[in-house]
């Protein structure tokens, strides 16, 4: 056996007998990749001339991992050497990471911020190219680094929207100086300010760019996958939250992301999408292999010639159920996540879940009594952030996604939270251009957070807008873009697209199974730790397997997984049958209301007196409620009668059921 400095292109020396024990690990079940146990290198002044002299207690420098290579036979393997230790004089203790164990050695404290650096938009130099720019992106729905659409924001309690597009103008609303911000539902009610173009518009991220560049940066290709395959995911963005990303006429890439590891992003996929990354650490190259592509995929490579002995399967205690839940918030008004899904049943039976908007909301009733205006209203009991849990008995797997969900409005776009500015120090004023009383100055250095918050960019007609679900709408009319959801919900949600399959193995199988395999080194160096593989007609899961190299012997421990299903099987609800949809009774509300002329006296003694009258969220209309006064609200208030006197009344507002 030969390990082999790369800088040097030397092999070290070696004590006799030397042996490394390799473990090679399933990054879908474990949380470490390949590495071996460490492992003895004589201190001789060879080996410390490699090494740059770990063993000098008046080094400057940090000792630093170091490329090498391992070769035995037919067994090659690229890897990073990790110096633990140095006994003077005797022994430098080490260890070796392979492929995926390389990989992730190489992310400590790489932020994707560093990917990007000081690099901007190329060919945007001032505010207008750079609207103008933005501009070509909303009107083409984007290219394959950018997109940019309208998203809902706050700044303190005020709310607005970000990229707002003017139809009039076919251009931004700030591609122009402006005297306010309108308000994200009633645009002539917002914030009188002066606000010079460019404020309020930011372009996003492509998803795929962000990982090609990452990737990259960290020495590597990332192969086809996916995510670059599916057209959906190939209009996937990241979304920031960046007030004046614009407005120095230059925009910088690095501000565009949160500020996080490289691994935070790895992860973010990882958990979302039960995904894994593959590295070819001979090849510096990256796949991304889906949970489902394994369990769909033909049958494993079949090492029944090479088992030795007999396999030991060990049952679990109990089988397991996934909960799959966001770890941050937006902190939006309309934000609500249950505990599971049956408690959203529980607290609101006539809920339904809206699948063009992700969120579950339920419907009611309202009367305004000053204008006698009658309505339906829809309220939001849960919104697009809400978790997936069937609930029930069975102990949980809880996969915890480093991520925000942008939060769902009925009547604006999708709610990202509070805005930040990273270059500028913006001074409000009143209409009139005199400083306002409640001018604020924005420090360059806010430190609103910056989540990481995924979306798709859709184009349709004359509109390019954002969601988190397959649909996207032109002028309030929904259109279905493609057959996956970004909510953990409904049947195109991330559990039923992503994890249904993997739910499935955690509550029917996935047991302990040991063999002892004598592989031939060269098959040991081709199985990669996410095949499946087949022993006697049975397929199974790689969990981990442990071999040497250096060794005698060829005898591999293999712990596995099995995938066969046991009777009886259990398989998690699909939503319908938790939430199921309402049908029609027969029966319908309606909204009814009275008046009745009272004095002042009895005005200010009534209880009813200025009284709020809250929307009524009835539950099924059934024939028990037919030929009553049901749910009945009273307001007794003051008004102006039609000779524009002073007169009191109590309003009486109900719900009767009719025959449809």
């Amino acid at each position: 056996m030969k390990i082999i400095n790369t800088e040097s292109g030397k092999p070290y020396q070696l004590n006799p007998g030397t042996e490394l024990s390799i473990e090679r690990t399933n990054p879908f079940f474990n949380d470490y990749g390949e590495q071996t146990l460490p492992v003895s290198l004589p201190d001789s002044d060879y080996n410390r001339t490699l090494l740059g002299n770990p063993g000098m207690t008046q080094r400057k420098d940090k000792v630093k991992m170091v490329d090498a290579s391992i070769q035995d036979g037919n067994f090659y393997s690229v890897c990073r050497q990790a110096i633990l230790s140095v006994t003077q004089g005797e022994s430098i203790e080490t260890s070796f990471y392979m492929n995926e164990g390389s990989f992730y050695s190489r992310l400590e404290d790489v932020y994707i911020t560093d990917v990007f650096g000081d690099e901007t938009v190329p060919g945007v130099t001032t505010v207008d190219q750079a609207i103008e720019w933005m501009r070509q992106l909303y009107l083409s729905g984007g290219d394959e680094r950018f997109a940019c659409f309208p998203v809902s924001a706050q700044e303190d309690d005020h709310k607005f929207i970000l990229n707002l597009w003017d139809t009039r103008s076919d251009n931004f609303y700030f591609a122009s100086d402006r005297d306010r911000i309108p308000a994200y539902k009633d645009r002539l009610a917002g914030k009188k300010m002066a606000v010079s173009k460019g404020f309020y518009l930011t372009p996003f991220l492509k998803a795929n760019y962000v990982l090609e560049r990452m990737f990259s940066y960290l020495g590597y290709t990332l192969q086809p996958n996916f995510f670059t395959e599916t057209e959906q995911f190939r209009n996937m963005v990241f979304l920031n939250n960046i007030a004046d990303a614009i407005v120095l006429g230059t925009i910088k890439l690095s501000q565009l992301i949160p500020k996080v590891t490289c691994k935070s992003i790895l992860d973010l996929f990882r958990k979302k999408f039960c995904c894994e990354y593959v590295i070819d650490e001979y090849a510096k190259t990256a796949s991304i292999v889906l949970m489902n592509d394994i369990i769909d995929s033909v049958k494993g490579i079949d090492l029944s010639p090479y088992l030795v002995g007999n396999i030991k399967l060990s049952y679990p205690d109990s089988y397991q159920q996934i909960i799959l839940r966001a770890s941050g918030s937006v902190d939006s008004d309309n934000e609500s996540s249950l505990d599971s899904l049956p408690l959203i049943k529980s607290q609101f039976p006539t809920a339904q879940f809206s699948k063009e908007y992700g969120c579950f909301y339920r419907s009611g009733y309202n009367y305004v009594p000053s204008t006698r205006y009658r309505y339906s209203v829809k309220e939001i009991v849960a919104d697009s952030s809400q978790a997936y849990y069937e609930g029930g008995i069975l102990p949980t797997l809880q996969i915890d996604v480093p991520e925000c969900i942008p939060s769902s409005f009925m009547d604006a776009p999708i709610y990202i939270g509070n805005v930040q500015y990273l270059n500028s120090s913006l001074k409000l004023f009143s209409s009139d251009g005199s400083e306002s009383v409640d001018a604020t100055d924005i420090d360059k250095s806010s430190d609103d957070s910056m989540y990481l918050m995924l979306a798709f960019v859709y184009r349709i007609n004359s509109t390019t807008g954002g969601t988190v679900t397959n649909y996207g709408a032109d002028e309030n009319t929904f259109q279905r873009i493609g057959d996956y959801a970004l909510i953990y919900n409904g049947d195109d949600g991330i559990f039923e697209r992503f994890y249904r399959k993997y739910d499935t193995l955690l509550r029917n199988s996935l047991h302990d199974v040991e063999a002892k395999l004598n592989l031939p080194m060269s098959l040991v160096r081709d199985i990669s730790a996410v095949d499946k593989i087949n022993i006697d007609g049975v397929d199974f899961l790689i969990n981990s397997m442990k071999f040497s190299v250096g060794s005698k012997s060829n005898l591999s421990e293999a712990n596995l997984l099995t995938m066969n299903l046991y009777e009886p099987v259990d398989r998690a609800k699909i939503l319908d049958e938790i939430i199921p949809p309402l049908v029609s009774t027969g029966y319908k509300w309606e909204i009814k209301s009275s008046y009745q002329d009272i004095s002042e006296e009895d005005y200010n003694n009534s209880i009813y007196k200025d009284a709020e009258m809250p929307a009524i969220f009835p539950p099924q209309p059934t024939s028990e409620y037919v030929g009553k006064q049901n749910f009945v609200r009273k307001l007794a208030e003051q008004y102006n009668n039609l000779s524009g006197k002073t007169a009191w009344r109590i309003t009486t507002f109900w719900l009767e059921v009719v025959a449809v």
